[in-house]
């Protein structure tokens, strides 16, 4: 596996805060209201002693480390405010949501451990189609195109391997994600997953098999010269053996 970071999936259900604690605490600020949607959270916190009690911001966990991220802040002095942004930021989200459904035209449909070839959960995962369990999912991504995937490498893709990474392709966007053994339900089994899903893997397949063959490497300048004084040579060869025919048949005429 080349030693590139690949990111966390930012789809994954994320863990509540833990550290003992039901609520996050920002910077002073503690949570009141948040909402988990197209692999983030967005997160209204209070701080009553503040010139500016209400905070709104985002949280997302898609880096190496799966740390908690804040980004895009704002603080405001009145709730209603701070209520409508909040509102405002979860109505962008299912906006992105709504649009990426409508450019992939696909049905919605969950993959379980029924969908997976029989006992595969304990198989070699490295070069197959496999299944993301749906319950490790945000429930807006719990659908075929974000649980079938390629498995690529990691140690988790051996069952007797003591690592647990396991990193894949989305069959269907391509994008590089890493997950726990456990959390994948096993091999495809392909005569019950989606015919969208068979293209892609017929199509990936082809591309593979492409890429494998040896391509011949473009002639360089001097390769060309010297193609070209043997071709020379070869023609002079050719000349001086013919005159050494025909001399010798007149030769024998005379």
């Amino acid at each position: 596996m080349p030693k590139k970071q690949i990111r966390q999936h930012q789809r994954r259900d994320f863990n509540e805060p833990a550290e003992n604690s039901n609520k996050r605490n920002i910077e002073g600020y503690e949570e009141k209201i948040s909402l988990q949607i197209a692999g983030k959270y967005v997160v209204l916190a209070e701080n009553p002693v503040a010139d500016n009690a209400y905070l709104v911001c985002n949280i997302r966990r898609d880096n190496p480390l799966n740390m908690e991220e804040r980004y895009n802040g704002a603080v405001t002095d009145n709730y209603v405010e701070a209520l409508r942004e909040f509102v405002n930021r979860i109505d962008g989200l299912v906006s992105e949501l709504e649009a990426e459904q409508r450019e992939s035209g696909l049905p919605l449909q969950t993959l379980t451990a029924a969908d997976c070839i029989p006992n595969s959960q304990n198989a070699d995962f490295e070069g197959k189609l496999v299944i993301i369990k749906p319950e490790i999912l945000s429930a807006e991504y719990r659908s075929a195109q974000h649980q079938l995937a390629l498995a690529t490498g990691g140690f988790g893709c051996s069952p007797t391997a003591s690592g647990r990474a396991v990193y894949v392709k989305e069959l269907y966007s391509g994008k590089e994600c890493r997950y726990d053994r456990h959390q994948i339900a096993g091999l495809a089994d392909t005569k019950k997953i989606p015919n969208w899903a068979i293209d892609k893997l017929l199509e990936y397949h082809k591309k593979d098999s492409q890429q494998n063959i040896p391509q011949k490497k473009p002639t360089t300048f001097q390769e060309k010269l010297d193609n070209a004084k043997n071709k020379v040579r070869e023609d002079n060869a050719e000349k001086a053996e013919n005159n050494d025919k025909s001399n010798k048949k007149r030769d024998e005429r005379e």
